[in-house]
Order: C-alpha cells, then structure tokens, then sequence
C-alpha cells in the first residue's frame, strides 16, 4: 500500500483498481483513504455480497471480478464516472438492476 500512497501523492490518476487481497495490509482498511482522492474500483476473486457492499459503504465505485471478461472491465472503466455502484454480473444477486456498461447497479437497503 505504501507504494500506493506515494503514486496518488505524486500524480494524478483516472481511477484506481484495488486487489482487496494484495499485500499484507487488508486493501478494505486503505479503500475509504483512497476513495476520497480517486474514484476508486475494487478487483476481487470474492464473490461475496457483504464485501461489495462494504467496499461500497468505504467509497469504492464498483466491485467486479477477476473472472470477469477483459472487454467489459475496460468498458465499465473508461465510461463516464456516474453515481451508480457497479457490480460484477457474476455476483450472487441482490437488488440490482443492469446498468449500460453491462455490470449492475447495486442498491443496498438503508435502515
């Protein structure tokens, strides 16, 4: 994460893509950090409801998987920046609904 924070410091990005399973510092702990300098987009193998919305709860802009095709990835990345929350089509459902960019558009319940 280190080198993480020295190139958000040094530069400025479009958007940052998150392993939340690189290193030894859990990247859930670092994404409500970088969320608030850059949108910030989670890569995971784990295709568990409850870490997408968390990482949606700490800023993340969406939350795809590894699995997911290299086209639809670099599309939902380079579409103009919205306030919809994306998700992996592989994704166990919850309340959602298909965004254009072919991921959906995760709606979590408030209390």
């Amino acid at each position: 994460m280190a080198a993480a924070r020295t190139a958000l410091a040094e530069s400025a990005f479009d958007f940052l893509l998150l392993d939340i399973s690189l290193g030894r510092e859990s990247c859930l702990e670092a994404l409500e950090e970088f969320a608030a300098q850059v949108p910030t987009f989670v890569l995971t193998m784990h295709d568990a409801p409850v870490l997408a919305s968390q990482a949606r709860e700490l800023g993340a802009r969406g939350y795809f998987l590894k699995d997911d095709s290299l086209d639809a990835l670099f599309s939902a990345l380079t579409a103009p920046l919205s306030d919809d929350f994306l998700i992996s089509p592989g994704m166990p459902k919850l309340d959602n609904e298909k965004t254009s960019s072919g991921y959906e558009s995760l709606t979590v319940a408030t209390s």
